[in-house]
Parts: structure tokens; C-alpha cells; sequence
């Protein structure tokens, strides 16, 4: 008999418990109940067959769990920390060996049973869960009767932001960020990150004065483009009145009347002086190529 799987549903259709994804946060439990669920339905179709298997569960410990068990893994600085920040926090708090864990909870977990058999005899490493929740409700309780929000998703920071400008310095925006605590202080809101956000819109501003240093640099390069065939009849022309040797065509004047400097001039003057000593055949000498 052949025995064909099922299709496995679209991924975004299957928030699987083995990998903390976003918008989802497992209690023990609740992945492990939801692991067996999706055996069950996984190994419908070999039931009965060769192919058929038993659940073969992973240590799961909550994260309440853990913390109260091992208080000495609470880093206080979690308090402080933007909800991007405790995100990134959740991968590194996913797997503990087994060793790495309070012995209290293993030991439990053996005596009731919840640490699951494996074929070597020995499970090795286990999955903090609820990790996420845990986190976020730490943060809230540290901040006592205010309520945790971030900076930059704070509605009352459009005031404040206005003051800070590509030319705010480091004091100016240490003092931008005390006064947006304290407004936000006053509304039972303490403010998360406000000196990474003043920080961050001061880097936002200058980036947007150096793109427009960028936008400038190209227009000018276009214009100077542009303006080459002009700058080389202005050198044909003077380098013509040169020649006429004129009493009044002095360095000077003629800067004056072609938009270039006395120096300008005297380069073009000397060059033409060069070229007229040397010229000697059809090809003539080094300012010969003005005229063609």
C-alpha cells in the first residue's frame, strides 16, 4: 500500500510552537498541547502503518518559572529596555542545557514525570517559554504605578521632538529627553528609551541635511556640464583679444569683462606668448585646438 502525506498548510498558517515567532508566545503548556495536537494529525495518515510514531516531547519551562527559581538571572536593566530590545532578547533565552538551569526545576520536573524520555535515556537541553510575556510584564511591574510605553511610539513626543535639530548638541538632547520623561511622567506614562530617540532624530536630521549636500553635489555637476561649451568659447575670445595686444586689454580689465581672475588672465596670456614662439608649422602650437 502506498501511503501518501497530506500537504502541509501555508507556513503563515502554522505558528509552530518550536520557534518563537512573531505575534505568538507559548506557555508550557499550552506548546505542549499544541505539540501533541499536531502529531496526532501529522501522523494520521501512517497510522496503523510502519511509518507510525509516539509523541517524543521537549522539556518546556515557563519563564515565571524559571526567573522565580533563579532570581539571579533577572538582569535589572530589562526595566529600561525598549520593547525592540526585549524582542531581541527572546533567541538568546530559547534553549538552556539542562545543566545551565536552576536544579530545582529539573528535579521537579523529573519527580512529576513533566521531563519527557528520550531513546538515550538522557535530555539534554530544554525551551524557556512564555519568555516574550514575561519580559514585557517585568518592565511593567519595575515601573510601578506608570505605564511602560517607548519613545518612539509615544503620541505625545511630536512636541518635543520639534525641538531637536541637526545642530542640537549632546547636552541640548540629554535635555530634550529629561523633559519628555518628565511631560510624559506627569501623564502616568514612563517614557522607555527617550535619549536613544532624541539621539536617533538627531541622525535623522543630519541624514536628511547630508542628502541634500548629495542632491546639490549632482546639480552642480549637471550645471558645470552644461556651462563646459561656454568656458571654452570664453578662453577662444579672450585668448583672440590677447593677441590684439591691446593697451587697454590688460589682465585686470579683461578679467574684469570675461568673468575671470587677473591670474586667470595672466595664465592665458603666457600660454598664448608660449604658443606663438614655438608655432612654427600648420599644426601651430599648444592653444591651436581653441580654434578649430
Amino acid at each position: 500500500m502506498v501511503v501518501r502525506r497530506r500537504a502541509a498548510p501555508p507556513e503563515r498558517c502554522r505558528p509552530s510552537p518550536y520557534g518563537l515567532r512573531p505575534g505568538w508566545d507559548w506557555t508550557a503548556r499550552a506548546a505542549d498541547a499544541f505539540g501533541r495536537a499536531w502529531h496526532l494529525a501529522d501522523r494520521y495518515p501512517y497510522r496503523g502503518t510502519e511509518f507510525d510514531s509516539s509523541f517524543v516531547g521537549i522539556f518546556r519551562v515557563d519563564a515565571a518559572d524559571l526567573f522565580s527559581a533563579a532570581p539571579d538571572l533577572v538582569n535589572p536593566a530589562w526595566a529600561e529596555a525598549t520593547g525592540q530590545q526585549l524582542q531581541d532578547m527572546v533567541p538568546s533565552y530559547d534553549f538552556h542545557r539542562l545543566e545551565q538551569l536552576p536544579q530545582v526545576l529539573v528535579e521537579a520536573a523529573r519527580e512529576s514525570g513533566a521531563l519527557p524520555a528520550v531513546r538515550d535515556g538522557q535530555m539534554r537541553t530544554a525551551r524557556v517559554c512564555g519568555l516574550r510575556a514575561w519580559l514585557h510584564g517585568y518592565r511593567r511591574d519595575q515601573a510601578g504605578s506608570l505605564i511602560p510605553v517607548d519613545a518612539v511610539r509615544w503620541d505625545g513626543g511630536v512636541h518635543h521632538a520639534l525641538s531637536v535639530t541637526d545642530d542640537s548638541t549632546d547636552a541640548e538632547l540629554a535635555a530634550a529627553a529629561r523633559r519628555a520623561e518628565q511631560d510624559a511622567a506627569a501623564r502616568g506614562i514612563k517614557l522607555i528609551g527617550a535619549s536613544r530617540w532624541v539621539e536617533q532624530l538627531r541622525a535623522a536630521r543630519r541624514t536628511a541635511v547630508r542628502e541634500q549636500l548629495a542632491g546639490l553635489r549632482d546639480e552642480i555637476a549637471a550645471l558645470e556640464d552644461r556651462l563646459k561649451p561656454a568656458r571654452k568659447r570664453r578662453t577662444v575670445l579672450v585668448t583672440r583679444i590677447l593677441g590684439w595686444d591691446g593697451e587697454r586689454d590688460t589682465d585686470t580689465a579683461l578679467g574684469r569683462d570675461a568673468g575671470l581672475s587677473h591670474t586667470a588672465v595672466r595664465t592665458l596670456r603666457t600660454a598664448l606668448e608660449a604658443d606663438q614662439e614655438d608655432r612654427g608649422g600648420e599644426e601651430g602650437g599648444p592653444l591651436a585646438g581653441l580654434f578649430r
